[in-house]
């Protein structure tokens, strides 16, 4: 797990081109989160976590289920054609298979800043 992850956030800056999602427990205790960028033409998972606890519930597909619905449904309309999700080749083994399951492909990609 990245070092980032580690770091406890108390409160995120509200970014025009960023949006924050959570899961809440039923005593209301957070137990899953992700953070999304918008850049361009893609939309970017930066951040996606969930308290191994409650892995076995689901939370993760449940959260990337509403997230991806969020991005077809609010997104996709205002020019975003891609998701992206971290890199697919030096993924572990049960990355590749969680981003299997919900439809993620490995794309090559040649990247080009017009200023």
């Amino acid at each position: 797990m990245s070092e980032s992850y580690l770091k406890r956030v108390e409160k995120y800056q509200n970014k025009k081109n960023y949006r924050y999602f959570g899961i809440a427990n039923k005593e209301g205790k957070l137990v899953s989160y992700c953070n999304i960028g918008f850049y361009g033409e893609f939309v970017l998972i930066v951040t996606l976590l969930g308290h191994k606890k409650y892995l076995n519930d689901g939370i993760m597909y449940l959260m990337m289920i509403e997230v991806n619905k969020i991005i077809f449904e609010e997104y996709i309309k205002k020019g975003y054609k891609y998701i992206m999700y971290d890199t697919f080749f030096g993924a572990s083994g049960g990355l590749k298979m969680f981003k299997q399951k919900l439809g993620y492909k490995p794309y090559k990609v040649k990247w080009k800043l017009e200023c």
